[in-house]
């Protein structure tokens, strides 16, 4: 057997105490904890924040079971209607407002009518 290094294992001693005393703070912390929030025991906050986590999870199933809503045929009515607002001054939210369509719609609609200036490119 090898000769044991009694200053290494000074060195880890003084390592471990520095963690216990850490773990124990944390521990004291944790049971301070339910107080904090109004709770009386630690199950209690548990069960809590179980009743939380899965009413969140439940109502974000609920969100995908909601029926889609049907895509918008744009028209060329509202194309022209688009291009008058746009020619107008009008901003994007307040077209795609008014003619109840979405912005980045009324940005390809004023893309494809060539409304829509060109971004400058960057130069490296």
């Amino acid at each position: 057997m090898g000769k044991i290094n009694y200053e290494q294992l000074r060195i880890q001693r003084q390592k471990f105490l520095i963690i216990e005393k850490s773990w124990v703070r944390t521990q004291r912390e944790l049971e301070k904890l339910p107080g904090k929030f109004g709770f009386g025991s630690m199950d209690q906050l548990i069960e809590a924040l179980r009743d939380v986590s899965y009413n969140a999870i439940i109502s974000r199933k609920k969100s995908y079971l909601k029926p889609r809503q049907k895509r918008r045929t744009i028209t060329p009515k509202i194309k022209q209607r688009v291009k008058q607002l746009v020619e107008a001054g009008k901003t994007g939210a307040y077209i795609a407002t008014h003619v109840k369509i979405s912005i980045p719609t009324v940005h390809n609609i004023k893309k494809g009518l060539g409304l829509v200036r060109a971004r400058n490119s960057r130069s490296s």
